[in-house]
């Protein structure tokens, strides 16, 4: 046994130190001017900003970690900022001055972005500008280049040093990711928090994979919980499909899909939904109203489509079915039940209600209204 463990043990020891000379060149290579810009370079033309990395550390096979990685504008309104960065890169192509990256995971991402012009927000509030291009960014700690005209290529610069990201990135992967878009004067149009994203690259097709988010936040007011959806994202990033979404909804199930075309200018999204089941209470605290002792189920549809952050664009229809309702009627109808002795004026206790609408320019019309009780009926356009 002693003649097979020295060999064993010797090779072992082979091995660790190999290892251990590798990372060692590594690291001191990453920590290195050259390195740190190589890196910089990289992740700000694929962020579109100057990039600040805090900390660095290589393993092979496991790939490069970077540490407190913040993307900005301005220094003070980081338009990312990620707990930590996990780069695999072409090792060949890097020892060669090239970073070549395969797969990047992200670790807590946090992005926020603003429709147009950032507004004045308290500066605890980080944002960055919505579909700003990036011309020619420097490294950070680099002297910026001299200007030049508008019509050459802004990868001219760095084109020796980096791959274009289509031709090698393969493989996506955020943990525990959050997203903020603000309309013009600050509110949330749209946030989403405990993005889980795994996604991957097709030379052709673009990128195809999965999400999962434990909330969204619609306009600062529709709350929807535990959501999840395929994806598709077209290879020039100007087309994402999501399809199909499945959500949770006052209680209810949430389905339907959704297609978001990306235009600096105007944003525009075009959704379709399907709710069933959800109970009204849990219903109107999704949808922050006021608590209510109104019960019963509701079932409907919705589609809709517009142009991001401007409310007057958008445009849909869609329905509500309500059964075993008991709901307060508003004051004049309690009133008249009150004087007429009619109970079911007072508290209306509906088999079945039904509504009808449709959207124009961001101003909800209902087309019909429908509501039965045992021995009432009304109907309203």
């Amino acid at each position: 046994m002693r003649t097979i463990a020295k060999p064993i043990l010797l090779l072992v020891v082979i091995l660790l130190a190999v290892f251990a000379t590798v990372t060692l060149c590594l690291n001191l290579y990453l920590q290195s001017q050259g390195g740190r810009n190589l890196l910089n370079r990289e992740l700000s033309g694929m962020t579109g900003t100057p990039v600040s990395i805090h900390g660095i550390l290589g393993l092979p096979v496991l790939g490069i970690r970077l540490n407190g990685v913040t993307a900005f504008e301005d220094p003070s309104h980081p338009l990312l900022s990620v707990e930590s960065i996990t780069l695999h890169p072409d090792y060949l192509n890097l020892l060669h001055g090239r970073l070549v990256i395969e797969k990047i995971q992200l670790n807590h991402p946090v992005v926020h972005l603003t429709l147009g012009k950032n507004p004045e927000i308290p500066s605890s509030t980080a944002v960055g500008s919505f579909g700003t291009a990036a011309q020619s960014i420097p490294s950070v700690g680099e002297t910026p280049p001299p200007s030049a005209p508008s019509s050459a290529p802004s990868v001219a610069i760095h084109s020796q040093a980096i791959t274009p990201h289509g031709d090698f990135l393969r493989s996506l992967s955020i943990i525990n990711g959050e997203f903020t878009l603000l309309n013009e004067n600050g509110t949330r149009a749209i946030s989403l928090n405990g993005i889980d994203l795994n996604a991957s690259s097709h030379p052709i097709e673009g990128w195809h994979g999965t999400v999962q988010a434990t909330q969204s936040v619609l306009a600062d007011h529709l709350i929807i919980h535990r959501i999840s959806s395929s994806l598709r994202l077209s290879s020039d990033f100007s087309k994402l499909e999501c399809e199909p979404i499945q959500a949770t909804l006052g209680g209810g199930a949430l389905k339907g899909t959704a297609t978001f075309t990306w235009n600096p200018a105007q944003p525009a999204y075009s959704v379709s939904l399907k709710l069933d089941q959800a109970t009204i209470p849990k219903l109107l605290t999704d949808a922050t109203f006021a608590p209510s002792s109104a019960e019963g189920k509701v079932s409907g549809n919705l589609n809709l489509s517009g142009i991001a952050g401007q409310g007057a664009s958008m445009q849909g229809n869609g329905s509500l079915l309500c059964t075993d309702a008991v709901i307060q009627p508003v004051d004049f109808l309690k009133q008249i039940g009150q004087l007429l002795s009619i109970e079911e004026l007072q508290v209306l206790r509906l088999a079945e209600g039904k509504c009808i609408f449709h959207i124009d320019a961001g101003h909800v019309l209902i087309d019909d209204l429908f509501l039965r009780s045992e021995n009432l009926i009304l109907s309203a356009k």
